[in-house]
């Protein structure tokens, strides 16, 4: 089992974050994972992204050329990198920004307005544990819990967030099931 996985947006979206967490939670999981993130220069803005690939095998090739599954938070993204795709592939979308305007046969698509869910929770902060959620909950070899439990670690010092972030992970997940 592989799964090659670009989770990509803008920087202020959260994207390393997601990143360090399906890395954290995978090694829960007792797997073996590789997490590389890219940014832009910009502290705000610009394209990020974070490539993660998970295994039950060592991983050779840590930067996947075709992805397995596409987690898009803003149109740029999209537009950047949806033809990297596998046919059969998995494409999650902040229906928030993106248009989607893009048809492959046999892709599986989840459309999420994960910014506008987040701020009827009370913040856009929460659009990424939101999305990650619904990442999470589709990769069958990986649990909510275990997300939960890296989401209350890395959070230890903001205690007020972890309740609303625990409810974002799980209105992410929500969205979507399990795949074989």
């Amino acid at each position: 089992m592989e799964k090659r996985i670009l989770i990509s947006g803008s920087g202020g979206q959260g994207i390393m974050l997601m990143g360090q967490m399906m890395g954290l939670t995978t090694q829960g999981a007792g797997l073996n994972v590789s997490v590389y993130p890219n940014y832009g220069p910009q502290q705000r803005g610009g394209t990020s992204n974070s490539r993660v690939v998970i295994s039950d095998k060592d991983i050779y090739a840590p930067i996947p050329n075709v992805l397995d599954i596409f987690v898009v938070m803003n149109q740029e993204a999209f537009d950047m990198y949806a033809s990297k795709i596998k046919p059969q592939g998995v494409l999650l979308i902040n229906s928030s920004q993106v248009s989607l305007d893009f048809h492959q046969a046999g892709l599986t698509v989840a459309a999420i307005p994960v910014d506008d869910l987040s701020i009827e929770l009370g913040n856009i902060k929460f659009a990424n544990m939101m999305m990650l959620g619904a990442l999470v909950n589709m990769i069958d070899v990986l649990q909510l819990d275990g997300l939960i439990t890296v989401m209350a670690e890395k959070m230890k010092n903001k205690q007020d967030f972890i309740e609303a972030n625990k409810a974002a992970i799980k209105k992410g997940a929500s969205f979507t099931a399990r795949l074989t």
